[in-house]
């Protein structure tokens, strides 16, 4: 399996922001630092928090700072000291966005998984369709209350990116798409909506 490839099924981390000091001939006061997590669909929220606990706390004690959380019940594991320490370091969530992995989406004889299988095929000939996982969750958070089969799948082009050498981008500058993907796409919508259509107790 590939690096990326395992990227599916693991939790991953990656430093996104970083912040610090005010100007370039004085030393930071303070500086703050944002992980951001794609947590594995086997663990939680709180495994995550614990880690980051467990990673953090040696390289802190020998630095002499304290670890602390933030005051919030996510973080009231932690517990405080009362050794003077030269500085501390304080962990939260982040703009209170913790999420719990998505949950899982039935399959099997699932209706809605059969029926979006179907399209699939009708789109892309002779194609083999099984299920995947995804860390992301900042969309499909919104359907959780709404129904239990979500499907995070984005049509698009079953060849090579047409310009030798580059890539679609996605998430950074430049983000596009072959053209061929696109008219995959619209054939992949039209389907979608005239299968939906034509069922009545999904």
């Amino acid at each position: 399996m590939s690096r990326e490839q395992r990227f599916g099924f693991q939790t991953t981390q990656a430093v996104n922001l970083v912040s610090g000091g005010v100007k370039i001939n004085a030393l930071p006061e303070q500086a703050s630092t944002v992980v951001n997590h794609r947590i594995d669909a086997t663990l939680n929220t709180d495994d995550v928090r614990k880690h980051i606990h467990r990673t953090i706390s040696p390289v802190a004690r020998k630095l002499g700072l304290e670890v602390e959380g933030d005051g919030t019940p996510q973080w009231s594991f932690i517990s405080s000291s009362t050794k003077e320490k030269k500085g501390r370091v304080v962990l939260s969530d982040a703009f209170n966005s913790a999420l719990e992995p998505a949950p899982f989406t039935p399959l099997g004889s699932a209706k809605p998984w059969l029926l979006l299988q179907g399209v699939m095929r009708a789109v892309w000939k002779d194609i083999l369709v099984a299920p995947d996982v995804m860390g992301g969750n900042t969309d499909t958070k919104s359907y959780w209350k709404l129904t239990k089969h979500i499907f995070r799948f984005s049509p698009g082009s079953d060849l090579p990116f047409p310009i030798k050498g580059e890539e679609e981008n996605i998430h950074t500058v430049d983000e596009r798409t072959a053209i061929h993907g696109l008219v995959k796409a619209t054939e992949f919508y039209k389907l979608l909506i005239q299968a939906v259509g034509s069922q009545y107790n999904l």
